[in-house]
């Protein structure tokens, strides 16, 4: 397979960070192997697109801005960027937050070399939080440290595994088999659905050491708490968030990984509502509506974006 010739399109999801979303981009203008950038706005309000025009890349020809009319979570944010790039022909589509950046000029170029050897694949960029060591940013599958990711890679390649959104090379063939991102997600899993119906589809996941991608550690939104003397980590996060992330997670729970992996899920849903810093009460009651949410495949609710 020649991959030479191959048109790729680099879809960017960003919402209120625009000086991220440009570090970004001055990554992806200077890969050795060409890209177009299609930049999705979910009706940013801080002002992207002046800080995207006074920097002069809405002038740059390989550069696409999207505004959308509403904020529609990153999941909209993929789903519609990604349908724009297939719909202008592109053989690859390469998915990433706006808050991440390509770590050297050869990120794209590498992720290439291993995709042209292969069929029915993803590769994924290496997704990095501390640059000098190398440490993952999330775990890779079961493997938690550079030197255990190190150690199950052949050839610099990690099979079976990836971190999708963050530098997802993906082709278009898949999104014919699949179908784009699930905009219902809003934030939280629309990812690892994805991920979830490319296995279905036949499709392996893989995961390129010599592409290198940069993605920040959120150590911050973790607290921890003390369970029957075990230490648990909660989110220390909004109450409408604590309820998406529960009512995906028992979607995808239940629709791919079966009872048994629901019923831990049931479990970690009380304790990390019971074990939330304020508004107990509140997360009790919404991971539970989460849970029944999700478990009906009900994706309608709005009243929680105000909670």
């Amino acid at each position: 397979m020649n991959e030479k010739n191959k048109k790729v399109c680099a879809v960017v999801v960003t919402y209120n960070r625009k000086e991220l979303l440009c570090r970004n981009i001055k990554s992806l203008l200077k890969q050795t192997y060409p890209v177009d950038i299609l930049i999705y706005d979910n009706a940013s309000t801080d002002g992207t697109e002046d800080e995207l025009n006074n920097g002069g890349y809405l002038a740059m020809p390989n550069i696409i801005y999207v505004k959308g009319k509403y904020n529609g979570g990153g999941a909209t944010g993929f789903s519609n960027g990604e349908k724009l790039a297939y719909d202008k022909g592109y053989d690859y589509v390469w998915l990433m937050d706006d808050d991440g950046f390509c770590v050297n000029d050869y990120t794209l170029e590498n992720l290439m070399l291993v995709q042209s050897k292969l069929d029915n694949a993803i590769v994924n960029s290496y997704v990095m939080g501390n640059i000098k060591d190398k440490e993952p940013t999330f775990d890779l599958g079961p493997y938690k440290t550079y030197g255990e990711i190190l150690n199950n890679s052949v050839d610099g390649i990690v099979t079976g595994y990836g971190n999708p959104y963050n530098g997802t090379l993906v082709p278009r063939e898949c999104f014919e088999a699949v179908g784009f991102t699930d905009r219902r997600f809003f934030i939280y899993g629309d990812e690892t659905d994805f991920y979830y119906r490319t296995i279905a589809a036949g499709y392996t996941w893989m995961t390129s050491l010599e592409s290198e991608y940069y993605h920040p550690i959120n150590r911050s939104v973790f607290l921890e708490r003390s369970f029957l003397g075990l230490k648990i980590d909660v989110k220390d996060q909004p109450v409408w968030k604590h309820y998406l992330e529960n009512r995906n997670g028992t979607y995808i729970k239940k629709k791919y990984l079966g009872i048994h992996v629901g019923l831990r899920h049931i479990v970690r849903i009380l304790l990390t509502s019971i074990l939330s810093k304020d508004k107990r009460a509140k997360r009790i009651y919404y991971g539970l509506l989460g849970l029944y949410d999700g478990n009906k495949e009900y994706f309608d609710r709005q009243i929680m974006f105000n909670a």
